[in-house]
């Protein structure tokens, strides 16, 4: 007899997963690792991935977060987030969170990813509203790695970075007009023992 509640357990037996189903958490590739240590790991003023102060990331508490809907991975870059926003000493935390796949990277005008057109046209709508619904200035742009439509576009961790900051080119361009705008740019890295997460400031990426 089966559970027609779900088609893949059967009464009295363990859960079953299908072939087709069984998707696991990403692991950086050798490439990937080897990448991100070289920008990690420079001098502290060149330094590429850096590690997040809040006032960097908002001074009023408030950010507008677009990032991936991975589900291994949102509840540390949302859960850290917020705790970056709640350390700047403001008087409320307020991350308001807009996941799809591929976080930030559909908005980069030069990514080949087939829904790319479709996804970075939700968030900008989306963003639009949330700036007269919350009040926020500050949009978090988000990466990570790994990252399963960075590999499906056949991106490096590099070329991955390239494409954040084409996104946040054309988000600032978009919302040209919102005064007091800003555009931060950030990388959550899986290194499998443990989740970091990187602020990636602008000059320090065009001297890369």
């Amino acid at each position: 007899r089966k559970d027609h509640t779900n088609p893949y357990i059967k009464v009295g037996t363990k859960k079953e997963t299908p072939k087709s189903r069984n998707h696991m958490r990403l692991k950086l590739t050798e490439e990937e690792t080897s990448d991100i240590r070289r920008m990690r790991d420079l001098p502290e003023d060149e330094r590429v991935l850096i590690d997040v102060r809040s006032e960097k990331v908002s001074t009023d508490g408030k950010n507008i977060l677009i990032g991936c809907s991975d589900g291994h991975q949102i509840f540390d870059l949302v859960g850290n987030h917020m705790k970056f926003l709640m350390n700047g000493n403001a008087a409320e935390c307020c991350c308001h969170a807009h996941l799809l796949n591929g976080g930030a990277l559909p908005l980069s005008p030069t990514c080949p990813d087939n829904d790319a057109k479709i996804t970075a046209e939700a968030y900008l709508i989306n963003t639009a509203r949330s700036f007269d619904v919350k009040g926020a200035n500050t949009i978090a742009l988000y990466t990570h790695a790994p990252c399963g439509i960075a590999r499906h576009c056949g991106f490096s961790f590099e070329e991955t970075l390239h494409h954040l900051f084409e996104a946040k080119e054309r988000v600032k361009k978009h919302f040209a007009g919102k005064i007091g705008l800003k555009v931060i740019c950030l990388c959550q890295v899986d290194y499998g023992t443990k989740q970091l997460t990187y602020h990636i400031p602008r000059k320090r990426w065009k001297t890369w």
